[in-house]
């Protein structure tokens, strides 16, 4: 096994085991309630760990000002923030961990907030995986490593992995355009948004195809934002010369 399919497979696989605790978590009345918090707490933990170490916000928006980095940062900064409204909302309307700590707040009020910011956590978090599609893909064309001089055959693993991700974020612009979705992201959906119709795989598929859809969308801006930084970048090195 290449160097490049080992790092395709733990980097697959870390954000396989991450994406099943997220879209578990989304599924309430699937899951005991008690795991559904527990889980929440710890994945809270695991995001802004990963966030502290990558740091990026901190360094780049402050000395790298190309428009490529400063999009990364605010999708990273935007995830950060969702997830710390998401868990003071969860943990004032805990009914097992944190039950009877916060009788005084608005119970509806803390559960609009918290369907609000889980929906925008979503889409963050898609946001800010879509701007290393383009070195995912890299991956993917190392490791099957197709032979070839014609550069379109060498970037077909690529190309079949970006349209996959087209058809998921179809499916999750049907959803974003719901209206139960929309009263979400205006945080005026108090009560539960799970559909009791609609199977489990399917419900847990949805969830996945609005990450996709935030996924896709950064893409198609953080490429096009590439490339304007690098044109932001070639005027300065000749000046220097």
């Amino acid at each position: 096994m290449t160097k490049y399919m080992r790092r395709l497979f733990v980097n697959f696989g870390l954000f396989t085991l991450l994406l099943i605790g997220f879209v578990l978590m989304y599924a309430v009345k699937t899951t005991e309630l008690v795991y559904h918090e527990i889980a929440g707490l710890v994945m809270a933990v695991l995001v802004t760990v990963h966030v502290v170490l990558l740091r990026s916000f901190f360094s780049f928006v402050l000395k790298q000002r190309a428009p490529m980095f400063i999009f990364r940062d605010v999708m990273l900064l935007g995830i950060f923030l969702c997830l710390l409204g998401t868990l003071v909302s969860g943990i004032s309307i805990s009914n097992v961990v944190f039950s009877g700590m916060f009788r005084n707040v608005d119970r509806m009020l803390m559960l609009e907030m918290h369907n609000g910011f889980t929906a925008y956590l979503l889409l963050f978090i898609g946001a800010h995986l879509g701007c290393y599609i383009g070195k995912f893909c890299t991956w993917l064309n190392d490791a099957f490593s197709l032979n070839s001089t014609k550069r379109f055959i060498v970037r077909i693993p690529g190309y079949i992995f970006q349209l996959g991700l087209l058809i998921v974020a179809l499916n999750g612009l049907r959803l974003v355009g719901d209206e139960d979705f929309v009263a979400r992201i205006l945080f005026e959906q108090g009560f539960s948004y799970y559909d009791y119709d609609r199977s489990v795989v399917l419900f847990l598929v949805d969830q996945v195809s609005i990450i996709g859809l935030g996924m896709f969308v950064s893409h198609v801006l953080y490429q096009n934002l590439m490339v304007l930084s690098f044109k932001k970048e070639k005027p300065q090195k000749k000046s220097k010369k």
